[in-house]
């Protein structure tokens, strides 16, 4: 509270006069001059309430009073700012509260709270409300020169930093701090330039009604005109300080000649530093509010994770949450297909995003998701703008920056989790790793599926060949049949338990690429002889079944697991017999590729066709196209799924090419070996 010793009037009157007996007047610099380098501003700010009580300290106020901001709020501003020197400006801030005017000591020593001495300048200005003043704002920094008309720009400087004080929004509060730096330098524009944390341009000119506010470079709106430099005739340019660095430009332009001397280059100074006071509030609420946001994320990750309902639903949950820390537009779960040799392979996408807008070069280039597979550690695109090694021009606005993450449990890869964000750089250390510790736990999680699906599919194929063996059994106990219906049941038997001990062999390969124990031996090896000796096997046991071969005899060797290839083709030959009408030829078919130095072999049927829905779906384990004529054709619904997983596992290909009502084609792509490829490191066109 101001000192009752004598009345308010005359007490803030005989400080005023003290203090401009000892000020010393600037004058403004020689025409055609350059005004002096001046040294970079360290501006503290001190807020104080209607009753002269500390409201805000930042942090240069505080090193230099010695009070943290926590301490100094509430506290009686003269005991935070002890003006030792001169003795005319002990209650300077105090008087401005009285009067409402405007102070400036150009030279001050202040005694911090430890006994640190230091000389600052001092400005103190009122907040007005109503006419009347509601607090003061004092600054603590570079001494300002005022020119000829430096008490009413001091005034206007006090709305300067009444804003600061005030801490409204960025974009908001440096509008209103330009406009009233118009009036400190009676200037006609006035624009700030940032370059981070994006980059943005507020420009305001002496006409408040014309302003622009934009990204440099983005279109101005339309009816805003441009906010040039014609009639300029002056112009001054600071730059703009934050946290001990600069974050961009203020400039200031006049139409008269010669009008930013020394005092009103001190004047912009100040005005730049009201602007890096805002800026810093903002980004330390923003920090604070993204600390909080992320505590929050990771209390509710583990809640989600650790609660109760289908698994496949809590990670779509998690989902949600990894993207609000980075107010991602987007984030999602790709699965890698279990058993899948190479990690590049098929994702199963848990999102609602086209995936192909993820990816480097459009449909076909590698994505986000496969790379962070690939690599095994987390990849950050910053700004996909300015990334010339990862353009991703599907999602247009929707990337700014992007990071992808492996999930991983017991020292396998499962999958990645990409999330996307309208925000440059929006992904530091700190979020990267929360996010990290959000894919480990969707990992463990995604164990837990698999295994409770794979657990559950396999008791169904067991359970489907089994009963009739329980049936024919109860049978032969309680009948007295005959030994032809007695033979006849038990071959329903044997065949049921030759499916039965078919897929608890295909479970037991299933488990063995599940958990990555199965080695492959690649070598080179001659892969037409192969299927011609399959071929002349499947012959012998299907008896009449006409089996079409069509091989090559030039075909070069190509690299594989001999054992592990056969068994592969195997699976993709007996899906065809399996699946054609009876008496319809099977095919058989291989070329060379000579473009993708590979052999592709074809297996094509003539049955009912796949949709295109279910092409993908069918490699999955435990699944069939959904089709009422196939409905009764016997199988466990692992044999595609080994055959791709083990092909995979070997770097080669799997896919399919089927229409509804024309058969299907299945393919299997191997590398050539080394030993096919000529002098120029190609392998020889077939002659």
């Amino acid at each position: 509270m101001p000192t009752e010793r004598f009345p308010r009037e005359q007490f803030a009157a005989d400080v005023a006069q003290r203090l401009r007996d000892s000020e010393r007047g600037g004058a403004p610099a020689a025409r055609g001059s350059s005004p002096p380098t001046l040294p970079p501003p360290v501006y503290g700010l001190i807020a104080t309430d209607a009753e002269g009580r500390v409201s805000f300290l930042n942090p240069a106020a505080a090193e230099t009073t010695g009070w943290p901001a926590d301490d100094a709020v509430g506290k009686p501003a003269s005991q935070v700012v002890r003006i030792v020197e001169p003795s005319s400006a002990k209650d300077v801030l105090a008087a401005s509260l009285v009067d409402g005017a405007v102070y400036q000591v150009e030279r001050a020593r202040i005694r911090s709270r430890d006994g640190r001495e230091s000389a600052v300048a001092i400005t103190v200005a009122p907040v007005m409300r109503d006419g009347r003043p509601s607090g003061v704002v004092a600054v603590l920094g570079n001494p300002l020169v005022p020119e000829a008309d430096g008490a009413s720009q001091l005034e206007a400087l006090g709305a300067v930093w009444a804003v600061a004080a005030e801490a409204p929004a960025f974009e908001e509060g440096a509008e209103q701090i330009l406009e009233a730096a118009l009036s400190v330098l009676d200037a006609d524009r006035a624009a700030i330039a940032l370059s981070e944390p994006t980059p943005l341009v507020v420009a305001v000119p002496r006409e408040r009604t014309v302003r622009r506010k934009h990204a440099p470079g983005a279109p101005v709106p339309p009816g805003v005109p441009e906010v040039g430099l014609d009639g300029v005739r002056s112009l001054a340019a600071v730059p703009v300080h934050a946290d001990g660095r600069a974050i961009g430009t203020l400039s200031a332009a006049s139409a008269q000649r010669d009008h930013f001397g020394l005092g009103r280059v001190r004047l912009l100074e100040s005005v730049a530093g009201a602007l890096g006071v805002l800026w810093a509030q903002e980004q330390r609420r923003t920090a604070a509010d993204a600390g909080r946001s992320r505590e929050q994320a990771l209390r509710e990750a583990v809640s989600i994770m650790s609660g109760t309902g289908p698994i496949a639903d809590r990670i779509a949950r998690l989902l949600d949450v990894a993207a609000g820390p980075a107010s991602a537009s987007f984030a999602g779960l790709a699965v890698a297909e279990p058993g899948s040799g190479h990690l590049a392979g098929r994702l199963e996408w848990i999102a609602t995003l086209e995936p192909e807008g993820l990816r480097a070069d459009g449909p076909g280039g590698p994505s986000l998701a496969e790379a962070a597979l690939a690599l095994e550690r987390p990849l950050v695109i910053r700004d996909v703008s300015e990334s010339t090694a990862w353009p991703i021009p599907a999602l247009g606005d929707a990337a700014r920056s992007a990071v992808a993450l492996p999930v991983r449990a017991d020292d396998e890869t499962l999958g990645a989790m990409v999330v996307v964000s309208k925000r440059a750089d929006a992904f530091d250390e700190e979020l990267v790793g929360l996010l990290s510790a959000m894919a480990q736990t969707a990992g463990m999680a995604l164990q837990y599926l698999r295994r409770d699906v794979f657990v559950s599919a396999a008791a169904h194929a067991l359970r489907t060949p089994m009963t009739p063996v329980l049936g024919y059994a109860e049978l032969l106990v309680g009948r007295d049949v005959d030994d032809a219906k007695r033979g006849e049941w038990l071959g329903h038997v044997h065949d049921a338990t030759t499916r039965t001990l078919k897929i608890i062999d295909d479970l037991l390969q299933m488990t063995h690429l599940l958990s990555r124990n199965l080695r492959v031996e690649i070598e080179s090896f001659d892969l037409g002889s192969l299927l011609e000796n399959m071929a002349a096997s499947f012959r012998a046991s299907e008896g009449a079944r006409e089996i079409v071969l069509d091989v090559p005899r030039n075909l070069p060797p190509v690299l594989g697991d001999r054992m592990r290839v056969s068994q592969a083709a195997a699976a993709l030959l007996s899906n065809a017999l399996k699946f054609s009408p009876g008496g319809e030829p099977v095919g058989i078919g291989a070329r060379y590729e000579w473009g993708e130095q590979r052999v592709v072999v074809s297996f094509t049927d003539r049955g009912v066709g796949i949709a295109a829905d279910d092409r993908e779906r069918i490699f999955a384990p435990f699944e069939r196209a959904y089709n009422p004529a196939t409905r009764d054709v016997p199988g466990g619904g692992l044999g595609l799924t080994i055959a791709r997983a083990l092909v995979e596992l070997m770097r080669g290909s799997v896919w399919v090419e089927s229409e509804p009502g024309r058969g299907s084609v299945f393919s299997l792509a191997f590398p050539i070996a080394e030993g096919a490829k000529g002098s120029a490191g190609q392998a020889q066109p077939p002659q």
